[in-house]
């Protein structure tokens, strides 16, 4: 910065003709202004003004310096004006990653109404199930959910994702609705192969204590949409966020298994980010459009939690 400042104190005595008039436009002294100049040529090695009691004039190495100078003082000032614009205006590049079955169905018509709104932005879409690292892979933001394991990162909560059991109307036909936890280790389980528990299904019970209860699983795959046509297949039961459920709950398809003594613990929706300092306004843009879309109760919840233990106010 020092250096740009001896480029930006040479180039206004060039422009105003004089030390007193530069001095004057930059608001400082003219023994400050002269020092400057002659710190710089120093550095140089090569004088850039010829100085007279009457005038000033560039040395043929001023006169190559000065307009370089321009240049680098224009492309600075542009930068500047750059950034500014960053954080006021959604524009450039916009790495975005989430989970693939929440991404298809619900999160890319807001992506896309966002983008279609901001035009000066390329927005770049990661639908994967895969666990991202936002600053080694240059992400902007994410959507997790459930617990996050890097605690540096800054976290936004969106909405609470309830995983109720489901079950298809044969699977409950030939082997029996279960009523209490007790009855679910004699059942056949439909279990996602990314989950950090396993076969487990963390459970919340009335009593306010946690459990973790194992499932005889039938079925397992790494892929939300899989375990969804396994459960209506008939092959177990399944608790899974009901943004994946529920379709198939709406067509009859599954059915919701409700507990009279737990339920499986429901997780949260969360927004994370790298940084809270200078967020970039394409970043807190659309962390607002998050927020106001997914709240509590989810799109995905309207007029099913009444079927899964849960109600929805209007």
């Amino acid at each position: 910065m020092d250096r740009l400042s001896g480029l930006a104190v040479f180039a206004a005595v060039v422009d105003c003709e004089g030390f007193t008039a530069a001095a004057k436009r930059l608001n400082l002294s003219k023994a400050a202004v002269s020092k400057q100049v002659s710190l710089l040529e120093e550095r140089l090695g090569a004088r850039l003004l010829n100085r007279t009691t009457r005038r000033l004039s560039l040395t043929d190495a001023g006169q190559n310096f000065y307009e370089r100078c321009q240049r680098i003082l224009a492309e600075a000032e542009e930068a500047v004006a750059d950034v500014g614009r960053l954080q006021t205006e959604p524009r450039g590049p916009l790495r975005i990653s989430a989970p693939a079955s929440l991404g298809e169905t619900y999160l890319a018509p807001v992506i896309a109404q966002f983008a279609a709104r901001w035009p000066d932005l390329r927005v770049d879409l990661d639908l994967s199930d895969r666990y991202v690292d936002l600053i080694e892979e240059g992400f902007d933001l994410a959507l997790r959910v459930g617990d996050l394991a890097d605690s540096s990162l800054i976290t936004k909560r969106l909405a609470t994702v309830r995983r109720p059991f489901v079950a298809a109307p044969s699977y409950l036909e030939r082997y029996g609705t279960p009523t209490r936890t007790t009855d679910l280790p004699q059942h056949r389980g439909i279990c996602y192969a990314l989950a950090r528990h396993g076969t487990e299904v963390q459970m919340q019970m009335t009593s306010g204590r946690r459990e973790n209860i194992a499932l005889d699983w039938a079925f397992r795959s790494n892929n939300g949409k899989a375990m969804v046509e396994a459960a209506c297949a008939g092959l177990g039961l399944l608790s899974t966020p009901l943004f994946l459920s529920a379709a198939a709950i709406q067509t009859g398809k599954l059915v919701p298994v409700c507990l009279a003594d737990g339920e499986p613990l429901s997780l949260a929706l969360q927004v994370v980010f790298p940084h809270a300092r200078h967020v970039p306004a394409k970043v807190r843009l659309l962390i607002e459009t998050l927020a106001a879309t997914f709240r509590d109760p989810a799109p995905w919840e309207i007029g099913l939690l009444d079927h899964v233990g849960g109600k929805v106010e209007a």
